[in-house]
């Protein structure tokens, strides 16, 4: 009976029995004896234990777990007699023979970052064939300019190939035996090529440090010129701040949806209520502030190089402010688009005419009140407000076929609210009335809303349906349509009335 042990080496378990246990602590401790002055004595130890692990388990099998003296007699001349480092001495280590027992080299494919330009993937296809890397990376030109897969071949291989990570990676890379004497060689060569790379670094920064220096020269005054560019839009959005708040109340139209409104108007129409209003007018406010403070405190860094802890602090708190009034913007502008979300269009049956000319004439509101005050109507002007109710001015006129001998008009109305019923509701506050006066179809220009249903896209279109071989006229001008474009329901021509009454065709 013989007692055994269990060991751990790199998270591998291992069983022993005491002797072959006595064996393997004698070896490594006179390997680290031998390594006392070595550079990279760490890693070679740790490579050799692996490596040691990684036999041992390639001698455990279920019917034999545990490795018995011979095992790891025959492991460690594998590895090598560390005493042949030391050139002066014999081989003397007991147990193991002289002649080192060359075991079947190993070859895997690794990438080799070390020698590669990218990933290491054509140095380690070269180390594994044994070819010139120039050639494999030839190879790999020559296919992507050709067949065109050579780039996503690449990316392939950098993914599923694994990394050269330890000089036993290395070895098994150009598929040398894993010995001890061929890992002390590969680590001290990888210190050779650090300490080359390194001088080599050393010595391209001193031949270009005049270089250097003017180009570091004229990247400061770049930065600087960017730093004053930075602080002018800073200065320039604080000045249009203060005037805002100053002056907001007399400020000019703003464009919303096509219409000119003014803040009032727009505070009223495009939000769902007053608090909306102010939540927006607070995270503006936030964001515009917290941005003129970024450009302000940028470009004073840039141009007087500026660093301290207060910057960095005021530049966090900016940030996070600035962040916040974004999140409410991005809140209540949500909440206003989904006021969009759906979508009704109702065609209302209006009146009929069998007569062989249909007149059309308009109706504008050339003069309209605002706080009993008499404003004219501009071109432009298609949204005017007065009291509880909006106006928008301007509608469109679409001619199609009729299914019969007589002219047929119809409303088609459309508006947009949260849901189908609310754009429904909307719909049905929509006031516009066309009159039908013996053959002269009126048509006011503009239709009315209820102010507190905002604007939701409300239209008001005319569908003017005509018998194939009758015409329309409008401003004293026939309107005649080609027989060839008179088909069963399609359109067949059409225009727009702007806010004055002015026709154009399409």
């Amino acid at each position: 009976m013989k007692k055994t042990i269990s060991i751990t080496i790199k998270s591998m378990h291992i069983l022993v029995e005491e002797d072959a246990y006595d064996l393997l602590s004698i070896y490594l401790s006179r390997v680290e004896t031998i390594l006392e002055n070595t550079a990279g004595k760490k890693e070679i130890i740790e490579d050799i234990e692996l490596r040691i692990a990684e036999l041992c388990q390639q001698k455990s099998t279920p019917k034999k777990e545990v490795i018995d003296l011979e095992d790891m007699r025959s492991i460690l001349n594998t590895l090598g007699n560390p005493d042949e480092f030391i050139e002066t001495e014999e081989a003397t280590f007991s147990g193991s023979s002289t002649s080192e027992s060359k075991s079947t080299a190993e070859k895997r494919l690794f990438r080799d970052p070390e020698h590669g330009m990218i990933a290491g993937v054509c140095s380690g296809i070269a180390a594994y064939f044994g070819i010139d890397v120039v050639v494999v990376r030839a190879l790999f030109a020559l296919v992507f300019l050709t067949v065109g897969f050579g780039l996503p071949l690449y990316i392939i291989l950098w993914v599923i190939v694994p990394k050269a990570n330890s000089s036993i990676d290395k070895l098994r890379m150009h598929g040398k035996p894993i010995t001890l004497d061929n890992v002390k060689e590969e680590v001290e060569q990888a210190s050779e090529r650090l300490k080359s790379t390194a001088s080599t670094w050393r010595d391209r920064i001193k031949r270009n440090q005049n270089d250097s220096n003017l180009f570091v020269r004229i990247a400061r005054f770049f930065l600087k010129v960017m730093g004053y560019v930075i602080m002018s839009l800073g200065i320039l959005l604080f000045i249009a701040l203060v005037i805002f708040f100053i002056n907001h109340d007399n400020l000019g139209s703003i464009e919303f949806n096509g219409h000119q409104l003014t803040l009032t108007e727009l505070n009223s129409l495009v939000f769902e209520d007053t608090k909306d209003t102010s939540w927006a007018f607070l995270g503006i406010t936030l964001t515009l502030i917290c941005l003129m403070f970024f450009l302000l405190i940028s470009g004073s860094s840039l141009v007087f190089n500026v660093k301290s802890k207060l910057i960095k602090y005021t530049s966090w708190i900016t940030f996070s402010v600035g962040l916040i009034g974004i999140i409410i913007c991005t809140a209540i502008g949500t909440k206003t688009a989904n006021a969009f979300k759906e979508e009704v269009e109702i065609e209302r049956p209006t009146h009929t005419y069998s007569g062989d000319t249909l007149t059309i004439t308009t109706r504008s509101l050339g003069i309209y009140s605002v706080k009993n005050e008499k404003m004219s109507l501009d071109e432009d002007q298609s949204l005017t407000v007065n009291g509880p109710n909006a106006t928008i001015h301007g509608i469109e006129i679409t001619y199609q076929q009729s299914p019969d001998s007589l002219f047929r008009v119809f409303h088609q109305v459309s508006a947009k609210g949260n849901s189908t019923k609310e754009a429904v509701q909307r719909i049905k506050r929509i006031r516009y009335s066309s009159s039908l006066n013996g053959n002269e179809l009126i048509l006011p220009t503009y239709f009315t809303f209820p102010k507190r249903d905002h604007l939701r896209d409300q239209e008001v279109e005319i569908i003017v349906k005509i018998p194939k071989g009758k015409v329309i006229k409008l401003d004293g001008k026939l309107i005649v349509f080609e027989t060839s474009s008179f088909q069963d329901g399609a359109i067949i021509g059409g225009g727009s009335f702007d806010p004055a009454g002015n026709y154009s065709g399409w």
